[in-house]
């Protein structure tokens, strides 16, 4: 929002204040118009932006009436973490570049400004000039659960690294927003650090056996894993690229966050993954569900999802062959899933996961994957990623079985020709109406039913000749529109199935040697790349 209002509208005067935020009178730049400018505080929204603010966007995206206010344009800042980090260890870096330790960095000692953009250090009650040698100060000092290991092992002769440990803590969060070390005692404390970070000895830090509280009977936690970059995050938890220190293998780490919801659904989701041994689901190595700081799924590793490797090799990934060899995959282990009972409710280009040679593509993600049974039972609506999401839960259906599934397939595979989503609207009303606009009206002819679901109105969708799907994806075989169609049918009891979609004729013509020939052809420029995604 500070660019938009910066570049494009100037910021008058205010005109209005709340709890959520500001309004400004305010002039468009490049129309020359008076404007109002409602910026919104989301300082206590964890999550992103909050539902109160998407349901307003949404109905007013909905709305054109001359006695309604007209919203013209929204915008999100970027992500205020690494922002915040960055503005801390600055401060940091100026107490220590003036000889100043701080002494007791923690969240309640840092200061924020009303828009959340400014963040100061402040009570400095604590802090001391330090000098070179190092004299001994008190180690009574450090809000426990930000307090480095070697204050609480007793040491005096510290510096400034024990603020930098507490901005580490603070940091991590600002990520998890609850403490990474949260023991209730000195020894409690140190047991919760040794168990992430590993006991320290004379070879992992040299002189920590002479610490005065420093004990031989420490228990000797030696870490598993080490995990190093973030590579994907959500609602749930963060993913980061892993090193298993036992089998020297690189791997992938899921943290789920701690919390009564969350430890239900990884068990749920570790319940399922031990059913599944399949080639293209991806592999869970272990699982170490309610730990002290959440539960850990530890996966093998492979070196995209769909999404970045679309991104980063574009002419590659559009190949025919290889785009008949993804969705030949993609069905494969989707089709083992549904016969198994599970849907996985949540098919999109980032939960498939691509090997570093481009040749292998694996299902990933059964957070939100359901078991289902005959007669089906009632499953919530708040699954599926938006543009992956088929008409019958836009529709608000409760009742829906394995044709989501295809459906966010059939998205996904349209998505691969042209690297664009079939269909891409922000609301849920306006891609009900792109889909009906493409295929045809959902009357109770064509879908037995469909007027009784919740959301149907009948205005809404008027009556309209169904379009060429080859019009919206030019580059695909005639036989791949085809199988594109039955993925994509409204009914969903007329949605082809994956195990029958395998069977379909665009499949049949494979040549496999040739197929083979092309990807071998390519692999050089897609292996040969050491860069991580």
């Amino acid at each position: 929002m500070a660019k938009l209002v910066n570049w494009q509208y100037k910021k008058v005067e205010v005109i209005g204040r709340g709890a959520d935020g500001v309004v400004y009178k305010g002039l468009d730049r490049e129309t020359n118009q008076t404007v109002a400018i409602k910026k919104l505080h989301y300082i206590h929204c964890y999550n992103g932006v909050p539902d109160i603010t998407i349901r307003e966007i949404s109905l007013l995206g909905q709305m054109d009436h001359n006695n309604i206010v007209n919203s013209r344009e929204f915008t999100t800042p970027p992500p205020p973490r690494q922002n915040f980090l960055h503005q801390i260890l600055l401060g940091v870096a100026y107490c220590h570049k003036r000889g100043v330790m701080h002494r007791d960095l923690k969240p309640a000692n840092l200061l924020l400004d009303l828009n959340a953009s400014v963040v100061k250090i402040a009570d400095f009650g604590l802090a001391r000039t330090f000098q070179i040698p190092i004299r001994e100060y008190s180690p009574e000092v450090v809000t426990l659960w930000y307090r480095p290991p070697e204050i609480l092992l007793g040491s005096r002769v510290y510096s400034t690294p024990v603020d930098v440990w507490s901005a580490g803590c603070i940091f991590a969060e600002m990520v998890m927003h609850q403490p990474l070390f949260d023991g209730h005692s000195k020894i409690s404390h140190l047991h919760q650090i040794f168990r992430i970070m590993g006991t320290p000895d004379e070879t992992t830090w040299p002189g920590v056996t002479s610490l005065p509280n420093y004990s031989l009977d420490f228990p000797k936690h030696n870490p598993e894993y080490e995990m190093k970059d973030v590579i994907g995050k959500g609602g749930y938890g963060v993913v980061y690229k892993g090193h298993d220190l036992k089998t020297d293998q690189i791997v992938a780490i899921k943290k789920m966050y701690a919390s009564d919801l969350n430890n239900s659904a990884t068990m749920q989701e570790i319940s399922l993954l031990k059913e599944m041994e399949h080639a293209n689901i991806v592999k869970l190595l272990e699982a170490k569900p309610n730990t002290d700081k959440g539960s850990y799924l530890i996966f093998e590793y492979l070196d995209y999802d769909l999404e970045k490797f679309m991104k980063k090799f574009p002419e590659i990934s559009k190949n025919k062959q290889r785009i008949k060899n993804f969705m030949r995959q993609i069905l494969s282990g989707l089709a083992y899933c549904h016969k198994l009972k599970i849907i996985h409710r949540d098919l999109r280009p980032d939960n498939l996961l691509v090997d570093r040679e481009g040749s292998v593509v694996k299902i990933a993600d059964f957070g939100l994957a359901r078991k289902f049974g005959s007669p089906l039972g009632e499953y919530c609506q708040e699954v599926v990623n938006l543009r992956y999401m088929p008409p019958e839960i836009l529709l608000g259906s409760h009742l829906y079985s394995t044709h989501v599934d295809v459906w966010s397939v059939g998205c996904i595979f349209a998505e691969m020709i042209d690297h664009q989503p079939l269909f891409n609207e922000f609301f849920e009303k306006d891609r009900l109406q792109t889909v009906h606009k493409i295929f045809r009206c959902a009357y109770a002819t064509t879908w037995p039913g469909v007027t009784s679901l919740p959301d149907y109105i009948p205005d809404d969708f008027p009556k309209q000749d169904p379009k060429n799907l080859a019009e919206y994806v030019p580059n695909l075989e005639p036989a791949g529109v085809d199988l594109l169609s039955e993925m994509l049918r409204l009914n969903p009891a007329r949605r082809i199935s994956a195990l029958d979609a395998l069977a379909h004729a665009y499949f049949k013509n494979d040549d496999a040697a040739a197929a083979a020939a092309e990807e071998e052809e390519d692999k050089d420029n897609v292996g040969g790349d050491d860069d991580d995604p």
